[in-house]
């Protein structure tokens, strides 16, 4: 058994698309920009956002900023609450909660709206830490969030700890601290090839599966 465990949150714990798409959408609009196709915006679950717009839309670093501040202008008061929760989400974290594991989210997403989502829904006792974003850190990337989350649990040795997450960059970030990575893909944002390609340690379909890994 697993004695930490650390979520990434956005296509891992909940389906948080139509709050993302719906602010990069906003944004665009916002700055004269052309919006995007159902598929480009799949790419905007996980990375920064700053790195999304930049890829996905070609704007130069100073766009790219200014569309982040677009973006959070909606997200900070709609977006941020339109998502939805795995099925198995919530009962798996009970569990790995009661098996004594200590849990935490490691995201892209700025620190302050996990914390607020998670008091929202009420479930900030399921995570013992919260490691995200800050405003002033766009490109901040899964290493230094992962080995925040590790620092803030307090993990000694990273083979006591696992990453869950959706895409590769968890397993790149997991595996860039020396911590293995499970892939979920419930979310349907990453794929089977994607996870092997990045080298994830596991791949399996639902959170469910993924508790009975870091139970094992």
């Amino acid at each position: 058994m697993f004695s930490y465990a650390i979520f990434d949150f956005d296509g891992t714990l909940a389906d948080t698309g139509a709050g993302v798409f719906a602010s990069v959408q906003y944004a665009l609009r916002s700055m004269g920009e052309s919006e995007l196709d159902s598929e480009t915006l799949k790419y905007f679950i996980g990375p920064p956002l700053e790195t999304s717009f930049s890829v996905k839309c070609g704007l130069d670093s100073e766009r790219s900023r200014e569309a982040v501040g677009k973006y959070r202008e909606y997200y900070s008061t709609k977006g941020i609450y339109e998502l939805k929760f795995f099925p198995s989400t919530l009962s798996a974290l009970r569990e790995i909660k009661a098996a004594g594991v200590k849990t935490a989210v490691g995201s892209s997403k700025p620190e302050l709206f996990v914390n607020r989502i998670l008091e929202h829904f009420g479930i900030s006792e399921l995570f013992d830490f919260v490691s995200g974003a800050t405003f002033g850190e766009p490109h901040a990337d899964k290493t230094v969030i992962i080995t925040r989350a590790a620092e803030g649990l307090g993990i000694e040795n990273l083979s006591d700890a696992v990453m869950v997450g959706d895409r590769s960059f968890d397993i790149d970030g997991a595996h860039g601290v020396g911590m293995k990575c499970i892939g979920v893909l419930e979310g349907g944002y990453g794929d089977e090839n994607e996870f092997k390609t990045a080298g994830a340690d596991w791949i399996v379909n639902t959170l469910a599966d993924a508790k009975d890994i870091i139970l094992k």
